[in-house]
């Protein structure tokens, strides 16, 4: 769905009429643009189970250090 759609759906929903451009400067659409965005960034920041491998064990090597996998984004250490 385009971003245009999706503005004017949102429009639609709060009784107002459409609009042509998804960059347009009336009131209304800037809210629905900005709300879009907020809600947009919301979504994308959640874990999905395809993005997330929760409890997995990692161990320490031989000197002691815990070697993550190179396309770790983040860890959140338990106890």
């Amino acid at each position: 769905m385009q971003k245009l759609d999706i503005i004017n759906r949102m429009l639609a929903a709060a009784g107002e009429n459409p609009v042509t451009d998804a960059e347009s400067v009336h009131p209304s659409a800037i809210k629905a643009r900005t709300t879009l965005a907020t809600v947009s960034a919301m979504v994308q920041k959640m874990p999905w189970k395809f993005n997330v491998n929760e409890a997995q064990l990692l161990s320490p090597n031989l000197q002691g250090e815990i070697v993550l996998p190179a396309n770790t984004l983040s860890v959140e250490p338990l106890g």
